[in-house]
């Protein structure tokens, strides 16, 4: 064999080795792309399987919000664990439906005794007095539409000290921006205002609410259903701020852990408790809620995709509906 023909061989050998070596490449390009569209396909069954039950578990709490009656004798757990929406999905209620005027609302702070609560809530969450007083302020400062920094007279009569923050101070920033001069529509809103850190945040966002957002006569609050840290911030502000109503701070202590121990027990008789019943009726409390918390989780079962939907629904019993305030899906 010439060695021309040899050499043309070889050259005709490669090259149908670099074009199967291309081709198996592509191959192999293929398969894991349909790998990944096959992942993102099983993935997006999962999300729509568990948004569809994320929402059919929020209506099945409105339902029961609506019809208590009807849920009377059931375990939460029974009622709001694992319930099946379907074949291929159930949903969690997780924390059951919370009423929203049982926590500190952001927009009633500019009533003594709702901002001496939102103070005492950070200071049980280990914050220094001084500074959780300068980041109410600030709050006051962030919601009212006024530019005047709020006044620690507010606080200590004889102090002129400014501890607010209006738009002098957020257009000082590296990033400016604008004070809102509105009510809160989300707590989130609490990580722009002065002092606010997201480890506070952190350690109070399950205690603060923004509804209702024009709260009537200054503020309201459903002290029945509030936890305890709640309970404890309210009464140790009513000591501070309305001695007449509870006569000391320690005494508003006493009587947290108190009612706590027996609120679950039917002893209408039991001395704490006719003395809280007594101050729930000289505070303004509210006997029901009329803002509802739900967070419905919704699990794909095969796949354990979850999709979670939290929203606050207004009970406007003047037109016998749920009316939609607040949503949000992740």
């Amino acid at each position: 064999m010439s060695r021309a023909l040899q050499s043309r061989n070889g050259i005709m050998l490669l090259s149908v080795l670099w074009v199967l070596a291309i081709l198996s490449l592509l191959a192999l390009m293929l398969s894991r792309l349909v790998t990944v569209e096959q992942s993102f396909l099983n993935y997006s069954m999962g999300r729509m399987h568990s948004s569809a039950a994320a929402r059919a578990g929020t209506a099945y709490a409105l339902t029961i919000a609506q019809h208590p009656e009807a849920s009377k004798n059931k375990d939460v757990e029974q009622l709001f664990k694992h319930y099946p929406v379907s074949d291929f999905a159930y949903v969690d209620i997780v924390g059951g439906i919370t009423n929203e005027e049982s926590k500190i609302n952001l927009n009633a702070l500019s009533e003594a005794v709702s901002w001496q609560a939102f103070v005492n809530m950070l200071t049980q969450a280990d914050i220094p007095k001084d500074q959780a007083e300068a980041i109410a302020a600030a709050v006051i400062d962030w919601k009212d539409d006024d530019e005047q920094g709020h006044n620690k007279a507010f606080i200590h009569p004889d102090s002129a000290t400014v501890i607010g923050a209006e738009n002098e101070y957020y257009q000082s920033l590296e990033i400016p921006y604008k004070a809102k001069n509105r009510a809160f529509d989300s707590i989130e809103e609490l990580l722009m205002v002065k002092g606010m850190t997201p480890a506070i945040y952190g350690k109070i966002k399950k205690f603060i609410t923004v509804f209702p957002k024009v709260p009537v006569s200054g503020f309201q609050i459903d002290l029945a259903s509030a936890s305890r840290e709640v309970l404890q911030a309210y009464l140790k502000a009513y000591a501070q701020r309305a001695p007449d109503l509870v006569p000391d701070a320690a005494k508003a202590e006493n009587t947290v852990e108190a009612y706590r121990q027996v609120s679950n027990k039917e002893d209408p008789g039991n001395p704490v408790v006719q003395e809280f019943e007594s101050l729930k009726g000289r505070v303004n409390a509210l006997s029901q809620g009329q803002y509802l918390h739900i967070r419905s989780q919704g699990v794909d079962k095969q796949r354990g995709v979850k999709v979670i939907i939290e929203s606050v629904w207004h009970k406007d019993d003047s037109i016998g509906q749920m009316i939609l305030k607040a949503w949000q899906k992740r």
